[in-house]
C-alpha cells in the first residue's frame, strides 16, 4: 500500500499523478481510493494504491508452517485462502494484575502538563515499590514518547552489576529473547492505530470480498470485559473501550494493539520457566486473563483528595456496618462521615468497585473471607435507568427491612444473580 499525496485544489494533477502510477502496470495492481488529510489544516488529500506484492514461487505440494503466537485466522486466510488453522493453549507461567480505571493513553502519559507528570511520577514510585519489595529483575514497555519519563529503579545485579530493571518500547521488541529470565512486566498504555489506517489496511487485503467492508471511518465505545482466570465463559468488570463494527478491521486493529500487547508480555517467556513471573498491565485493552483486578489508584497507592484512592474505603465501611451496606453516596457519606467526607468522595469510592458488566460487586472481596450478595433496590420516585446495589451477608429480608428503614419505602428489591 502507498499514499500519493497531491494538494486538493489541484485535480488535474491528481489525475496525471493516479494516470502515471497506473501506467508503471505493478504486478498485481488491485485498487486505489481517495483519501482526505485527517488535519483540518492540512489542505491535501491523496490516492491510495493497493496492490499484491509478487509472491514467492513454492510448490503446492510443499508444506508450509507458519509459526505466531498471536496470529490472526481472519487476515491469514486473506493471504492463504487454503490455510489449515491450529490453535495451541499453553499453560503460562505467570500472575495477572491487571488495573482498571485508568487507559494510560498515549495523550494521558506524555501530556507535558501537571496530569501527566503525575502518571509518570506514579509509575516510576510504583516501580521503585517493586524493587524494594524485592522484584525482579523486571521489565517496563511503554510507548515510545513516554519511556524516557519514566524514572527505573536503580538496583544492579549482584554477579554481573548490570541494571535489574530495563524499559523497552512497543514496535521494539517483537522475536528478541533477551527478557526471558526476567520475573517481572509492567506494560502500560497500548498502540492505537488510527481508524483510517486500519481501514486502508483492510481494503488492501480484502478489496475483492464478496460482502463489502464496513468502512466507517471512526471506532465504536464499547464495554467489554475483563478476561478472568478460570471464568473465560463469564468476563469480569467491564471496560469502556474502543472496536471496530466489522471483523475484518477489528481483526486488524487487534493485531496491532491487543497483540502488542501480549507479546510484550510473552518476553519473559511464560511457557517454558521454573518459576512463576508477575505482569501487571495498565491499560483499556482486555487481553490476558487476570488473576486479580485492582483500580489504578489502589495498585499505585495514591491517596487522593477524600476519594477512594489507595484505600478501601467501601472495605472499611462495610467492616464497621452490621453486614448491610447499601452503596448510595448520600446515605454512605451520611453514616460515614470519617471516611466518605462528602457526597462526590463516596461516588468515587463506587467507581473504584463499579462493575459494569455481568460479576456482582460481591466477586471483587474475594480476599476478605466474606460471603457476600448483592441486591439491587430502587427507592419510590427514584429516577435514572440503574437500580442502586447494596452489599450484603444478611438474608434477604432482613437487607430489605434495613432498607426501608434507612431509605424509606422501596419501589424495587431483587437479589442481583
Amino acid at each position: 500500500r502507498e499514499g500519493l499525496k497531491v494538494p486538493m485544489k489541484q485535480p488535474k494533477r491528481r489525475r496525471l499523478r493516479l494516470a502515471e502510477e497506473l501506467n508503471l502496470a505493478r504486478p498485481g495492481l488491485r485498487c486505489f481510493y481517495y483519501w482526505e488529510a485527517q488535519n483540518p489544516k492540512e489542505d491535501s488529500c491523496g490516492v491510495t494504491l493497493a496492490y499484491r506484492r509478487e509472491t514467492p514461487r513454492i510448490r503446492a505440494s510443499t508444506p508450509v508452517l507458519i509459526l505466531d503466537g498471536t496470529a490472526s485466522e481472519v487476515l491469514l486466510r486473506g493471504i492463504f485462502p487454503d490455510l489449515e488453522y491450529v490453535e495451541i493453549n499453553a499453560e503460562e507461567k505467570v500472575k495477572v494484575v491487571q488495573a482498571t480505571g485508568f487507559s494510560a493513553s498515549k495523550g494521558r502519559i506524555t501530556d507535558p502538563g501537571d496530569p501527566g507528570q503525575r502518571y509518570r511520577q506514579e509509575i516510576s514510585e510504583f516501580l521503585g515499590q517493586l524493587a524494594d519489595q524485592g522484584a525482579g529483575p523486571g521489565l517496563l514497555v511503554i510507548n515510545k514518547a513516554a519511556e524516557e519519563g519514566i524514572k527505573l529503579p536503580d538496583a544492579v545485579g549482584e554477579e554481573d552489576g548490570n541494571p535489574l530493571w530495563v524499559s523497552e518500547h512497543f514496535q521494539n521488541f517483537r522475536g528478541r529473547d533477551n527478557h526471558k529470565d526476567r520475573d517481572v512486566a509492567l506494560v502500560v498504555g497500548s498502540t492505537l492505530p488510527p481508524c483510517h489506517a486500519v481501514e486502508h489496511t483492510a481494503r488492501a487485503l480484502f478489496y475483492d470480498r464478496e460482502t463489502p467492508l464496513e468502512l466507517i471511518g471512526e471506532y465504536e465505545r464499547r464495554v467489554v470485559g475483563w478476561p478472568l482466570k478460570g471464568r473465560r465463559d463469564q468476563p469480569g468488570e467491564g471496560v469502556l473501550t474502543w472496536r471496530h463494527p466489522d471483523p475484518i478491521c477489528e481483526a486488524v486493529r487487534r493485531t496491532i494493539c491487543d497483540a502488542e500487547i501480549i507479546q510484550a508480555v510473552g518476553r519473559l517467556r511464560l511457557v517454558h520457566r521454573e518459576n512463576p513471573a508477575t505482569v501487571y498491565l495498565i491499560n483499556a485493552f482486555p487481553t490476558l486473563p487476570a488473576d486479580e483486578l485492582v483500580p489504578y489508584r489502589r495498585l499505585v497507592g495514591r491517596a487522593g483528595k477524600g476519594g477512594a484512592g489507595g484505600r478501601d474505603r467501601l472495605g472499611e465501611a462495610f467492616g464497621r456496618s452490621d453486614g448491610i451496606l447499601p452503596l448510595d453516596p448520600k446515605w454512605l457519606s451520611r453514616n460515614f462521615p470519617d471516611i466518605f467526607k462528602d457526597v462526590p468522595a463516596a461516588k468515587r469510592a463506587i467507581l473504584d468497585r463499579k462493575v459494569i458488566g455481568r460479576i456482582p460487586y460481591k466477586d471483587t472481596y474475594k480476599d476478605c473471607d466474606l460471603k457476600l450478595r448483592t441486591y439491587r433496590f430502587r427507592r419510590r420516585g427514584q429516577r435514572g435507568p440503574t437500580p442502586t446495589r447494596c452489599l450484603s451477608n444478611r438474608p434477604a429480608d432482613d437487607v430489605r427491612s434495613f432498607l426501608e428503614h434507612e431509605i424509606g419505602p422501596l419501589a424495587l428489591f431483587r437479589i442481583d444473580v
